[in-house]
């Protein structure tokens, strides 16, 4: 017997508004002098305007989500909390040294 899965509507959108969060970190964080940060209000902000309350925990998982793809780091312990754990509330872009950023490869 064949069973077909689908996935329900919500997580489309649910992943839609994580993709538009991380876009406005990057956004905000482009913005912005090297070593400025960005909190995870200012994404909500971006993303859901009056609404941005409701996206504070998807902002940050988003944020986590950037910061696992080494993009981001954060940069304090003591703002938004989760399930009643302290979290970081800003993130900034992570220093690389310039030889990461150049392609492999030889000039020559």
């Amino acid at each position: 017997m064949t069973r077909l899965t689908r996935t329900p509507r919500y997580w489309t959108e649910i992943d839609k508004i994580d993709g538009e969060l991380q876009v406005a970190f990057l956004r905000l964080l482009g913005s912005r002098e090297v070593g400025d940060t960005v909190s995870l209000m200012e994404a909500a902000l971006a993303v859901g305007g009056e609404s941005w309350r409701a996206l504070l925990e998807r902002a940050l998982t988003a944020a986590v989500g950037l910061a696992d793809a080494g993009l981001i780091e954060f940069v304090d312990e003591g703002g938004f909390g989760v399930g009643g754990k302290r979290k970081a509330s800003l993130v900034r872009l992570k220093l690389r040294a310039p030889v990461q950023l150049l392609a492999p490869g030889r000039l020559n």
